[in-house]
Formats: structure tokens, sequence, C-alpha cells
């Protein structure tokens, strides 16, 4: 499957004009009656940050595992790893020293997911 979505907002008396433009590729593979794998990538140009807040490119890609045990369930594992060409992406950590929180921001981030999905 392929995506591509293009959108624009027209100034007004409280936002100035933007345009922004994504794209998304997806692809299922099925291994056999109880396994698939899937991988996806996706990128934005938030070129003006009206989406996001901020002036950006993301970029993501994904990768899953199904395993469906029953005829209505399926568990998952997935793993992402999403990218920016700016430090977008927060998290905060605590000092062991002193115990204060800090913020810190960075381009990227990487996630681990795990999915149990029943469909009816």
């Amino acid at each position: 499957m392929l995506n591509y979505d293009w959108g624009k907002q027209d100034a007004s008396a409280v936002t100035a004009g933007s345009e922004w433009s994504g794209v998304a590729a997806y692809a299922n593979y099925r291994i056999n009656s109880r396994w698939r794998v899937s991988v996806r990538g996706e990128a934005l140009d938030d070129r003006n940050g009206f989406i996001t807040g901020t002036p950006q490119t993301l970029k993501e890609g994904t990768v899953t595992f199904g395993y469906q045990p029953a005829r209505d369930f399926e568990l998952r594992i997935e793993g992402r790893y999403d990218w920016s060409n700016r430090r977008s992406f927060t998290y905060t950590h605590t000092l062991a020293s002193t115990g204060a929180a800090v913020t810190q921001y960075a381009s990227h981030q990487t996630e681990v997911a795990l999915q149990g999905v029943y469909s009816f």
C-alpha cells in the first residue's frame, strides 16, 4: 500500500498559511496461517510546523511480527524508530546523584510494543 497526502491551510487573521505533505508505504506478508510480518515507513514534511508545532521533517520505520493463535485474536511485537531533522522528541530522566528530573531533547526515539488484538 502506498499513500500520499497534501494539505494546505489558508492564511487567516489568527494564523499564517501553511502547506504540508506526507507519504506512507506499508507491506504485509503472511508467512503461514498463524504468522505474519509487516513493515511500514512514513514521512511528514511539516515545513512551517502547522501540524506538529515545530518546523520539521519527521520519518518513521516500523516492523511488526504477528502470531494468530485463534481466529479472532492476534499477538504482536512491534519495533519502531522515529527521527526528525529537529530535536523535537523529549525524554525525562532522574539524576541518581541529586534526584532531580532532567528533560532532554533528541532528534530520534525508539519504541517497542507488545500487543494483543481481539477482532469481533
